[in-house]
């Protein structure tokens, strides 16, 4: 075995080997060191050796039976006490310093407390241990037994700065949550599988499973590796459904034995406990189960062919059961963050098609009825298809302008004038649909980001093509004026306007684009005269 591979051995088993190494050492000093000075000798040397076999039987249990190990952990600490206050009674005098075995022992018996127990219960023990001391002292004391007061008192302090020294880690020791189990997780394609191998090997088990369950998916997701096997990857409802109650468990199936973490971090065990949730369903003998309570759902893990396990396994088993949470979480958030984002540059594509392509090829067909009216009239068709073709060509570049931006999954950085813009997309229009389209002369230079220069342009592109082919006008004017932070935009027509101008139906398209702005979209129509007013806050 490995250096590392033995310093990680369960505490169970290391509490049993020290307490066994510590009775053979005392055993030998009392029998082999003449400086070892010792009271009632023989009463001693009994009371060590029946401690000697208990330590052995010990170190059996606890190699080979985790739940009867952690059943009799108060019995096993009140025997170690009792060797330790017998230990400082048998040994104890004035010429004793450091010959007596009570500072090996005291550290012994706290380091076994942090272990097992809270902090509380811990300062518990130690309190007892230190009073029982001085009371072992002032008995020795009462019997005429000459001793160095001195050193008993120096013992007493060094005892009570040890205890409170040893509690202060347990506290430190607990708030600390490993972090290597979250980055692995995240990057994987399968966030169940990888959250699963992940947890495998940082808990050294052999096999394991994991299941989800979604806030509004009525499947539950499963994932198996190792010894577990094969099985599905969607359990539905009627076949397998979570325990509402679910703790860090460790279980053993054949004999019905369970230990589960409390809330406050005790250890509650019970023999008549079948394993839970998933353990069960999957039929997995021994393990330890550890609950998944997330934000987006909630789930179970459970891992086995844990070598040596033993309620150590809840500390490590807390930390990954509250970073695959957290994984998972996160994974569950990205998905609905992408789903969005898809849906967005969907919404976002189907409007430039619908306002630039699709306008363009109406207004393409609405052009190419003039060429055959000119034909039937046995006139010239030609400058009419050379202004069809030109139109055809601009847009066939904002079309590659928008595959660019796709390419690039942004639209175009920097600041334009969109005046400008817009006077020259009204010449392209006005030629496209034969009708006057006017911007505003005297419209000042506005720069505004080239994205939000794309979207007015679309607005006016749709504006233009429902006036002419909705409303049959034959001119249209736009007016873009910046104001209180934002910008104003006008679209007049002297088209028929809205049927009922009372309750006038947005135009979708162009109303889509404004609140995907954050602008507001208002409609003043009547005969000969329909207004598109448009609110936009200029970043």
């Amino acid at each position: 075995m490995s250096d590392a591979k033995f310093f990680e051995e369960r505490s169970s088993r290391m509490i049993a080997a020290c307490r066994l190494a510590l009775a053979v050492t005392f055993e030998l000093s009392i029998l082999l060191d003449p400086d070892q000075s010792t009271r009632d000798p023989v009463p001693a040397l009994i009371l060590l050796v029946g401690y000697i076999l208990f330590a052995a039987e010990m170190v059996r249990i606890a190699w080979r039976y985790w739940w009867i190990e952690h059943k009799l952990g108060p019995v096993t600490f009140m025997v170690d006490g009792f060797a330790f206050l017998a230990a400082a009674y048998f040994t104890e005098s004035a010429d004793t310093e450091l010959a007596s075995p009570f500072l090996a022992f005291f550290t012994f018996l706290m380091l076994t407390a942090t272990v097992r127990w809270s902090w509380r219960a811990t300062l518990a023990a130690a309190v007892t241990l230190v009073l029982g001391y001085l009371a072992i002292g002032l008995t020795l004391d009462a019997q005429g037994v000459a001793l160095n007061f001195y050193h008993l008192g120096q013992r007493t302090v060094y005892m009570a700065v040890l205890s409170f020294l040893l509690i202060w880690f347990v506290l430190r020791g607990r708030r600390t949550v490993t972090t290597r189990i979250l980055p692995v997780v995240v990057m994987q394609d399968d966030v169940f599988k990888g959250a699963l191998e992940a947890a495998i090997d940082s808990m050294n088990a052999s096999g394991g499973a994991i299941c989800w369950s979604g806030e509004d998916e009525p499947r539950t997701q499963l994932r198996t590796l190792g010894s577990v096997g094969e099985h599905p990857k969607e359990l539905p409802p009627q076949e397998f459904e979570l325990p509402e109650r679910l703790r860090p468990t460790l279980f053993e199936s054949s004999t019905r034995r369970v230990l589960e973490l409390t809330p406050d971090r005790g250890i509650e065990s019970h023999s008549d406990r079948d394993a839970p949730g998933l353990a069960s369903y999957l039929q997995i003998e021994e393990g330890i189960s550890l609950p998944l309570n997330g934000e987006t759902g909630r789930g179970q893990l459970v891992l086995c062919g844990i070598n040596g396990m033993s309620r150590d396994e809840f500390d490590a088993g807390v930390a990954v059961m509250d970073e695959l949470t957290s994984a998972i979480d996160r994974d569950r958030y990205d998905n609905v963050k992408r789903d969005a984002e898809m849906m967005r540059m969907r919404g976002a594509l189907a409007r430039d098609l619908h306002d630039g392509v699709a306008q363009s090829l109406a207004g393409a067909i609405y052009r190419l009825e003039t060429v055959r009216s000119r034909v039937d009239k046995q006139q010239d068709p030609r400058p009419e298809i050379d202004s069809i073709r030109e139109g055809l060509r601009a847009e066939q570049a904002h079309v590659r302008s928008m595959i660019e931006q796709l390419r690039r999954g942004e639209r175009q950085p920097g600041l334009r004038d969109i005046s400008t813009d817009l006077r020259s997309l009204s010449e392209s229009l006005a030629h496209q649909w034969q009708v006057a389209v006017r911007t505003a002369p005297d419209m000042p230079p506005i720069m505004v980001p080239a994205s939000l220069a794309f979207d007015i342009q679309q607005i006016l592109r749709e504006g233009v093509a429902n006036a002419v082919r909705h409303g049959q006008a034959s001119r249209v004017a736009t007016e873009l004026s910046a104001a209180k932070g934002g910008l104003q935009m006008q679209i007049s027509d002297n088209g028929t306007g809205f049927p009922d101008s009372s309750l006038p139906v947005l135009p979708r398209s162009i109303a889509e684009r404004v609140a995907a702005l954050g602008g507001t979209l208002a409609i003043e129509s009547r005969p000969g005269d329909t207004r598109l007013i448009i609110e936009l806050i200029q970043a």
